[in-house]
């Protein structure tokens, strides 16, 4: 979501705007952090095999704009009780073998963009952990839905 650059007072300069814009996005951000953290701490306590050494993948989670449930079908569709007047956040759950920044890069360029949800949508990368191989598909679906439970509209896979 593009923020306007709006001068903050009059005669206030591009550092000023631009201090003020960035305060506004940690701003909105920080609750959606806290959820996600708090989602990936409670799925890990439950999947303790996921943190054992070995091959590691990682889980990321990707803040999108709400305006995906009315513009993507197939979104509502995987997020029935999911409510945008509540104000919840939507997010992409993925894995991934490459570190989580390098991978939401290449979701904004398009490339391996899947459905297009990161590409379209995306706004930041707001969490990651890794994980064991082994159990990468199923703690990134037990993420997906832990958001879910706490009223966030998700997609994953």
């Amino acid at each position: 979501m593009a923020v306007p650059l709006i001068p903050i007072a009059i005669g206030a300069g591009a550092a000023a705007t631009y201090t003020a814009i960035e305060f506004i996005r940690r701003r909105r951000a920080r609750p959606a952090t806290q959820l996600v953290r708090e989602a990936i701490d409670s799925v890990l306590s439950r999947y303790p095999a996921a943190q054992q050494a070995g091959q590691k993948r990682n889980l990321y989670v990707v803040l999108l704009q709400r305006s995906v449930w009315w513009e993507k079908p197939r979104f509502k569709g995987k997020n029935p009780r999911y409510r945008p007047r509540s104000r919840k956040p939507c997010f992409y759950v993925g894995e991934t073998g490459l570190e989580p920044e390098r991978r939401f890069k290449r979701h904004k360029r398009g490339y391996q963009a899947g459905k297009g949800f990161v590409r379209d949508f995306g706004q930041c990368l707001v969490g990651s952990a890794s994980v064991s191989a082994d159990q990468a598909k199923e703690t990134e679906e037990a993420l997906a839905r832990e958001l879910q439970a706490m009223g966030c509209g998700v997609w994953w896979g």
